[in-house]
């Protein structure tokens, strides 16, 4: 490959450039309603500013969510989003239609 021909420059410029937008946005905080791992410690949040990682209910999974659930319009933060089949009551015990065969 000729380096010095301007138009392999260039093709070889864009490809780095895009490189570097995928890395920095894959370093970027979790959006409200996204999922994150609760087990991250606190000054390594996954969350952006305002956000932290919670488990609503009835949901089994975690998300970047408000510190007031209620306040979220985001279905998963809010518990609109997770399905009859996933819910766990607040004993832990599953509910109903759930995969253990109890």
């Amino acid at each position: 490959m000729n380096f010095s021909n301007p138009s392999h420059m260039s093709v070889i410029s864009r490809v780095l450039a895009a490189g570097v937008v995928v890395v920095l946005s894959a370093c970027a905080g979790g959006n409200e309603g996204e999922r994150c791992n609760p087990n991250v410690p606190a000054n390594e949040s996954e969350c952006n500013a305002g956000l932290t990682c919670q488990q609503p209910l009835p949901c089994v999974e975690n998300y970047c969510c408000p510190a007031t659930l209620s306040s979220s319009s985001d279905p998963h933060c809010n518990g609109s989003a997770c399905g009859a089949g996933s819910q766990t009551d607040i004993s832990g015990d599953a509910t109903p239609g759930d995969a253990s065969g109890d």
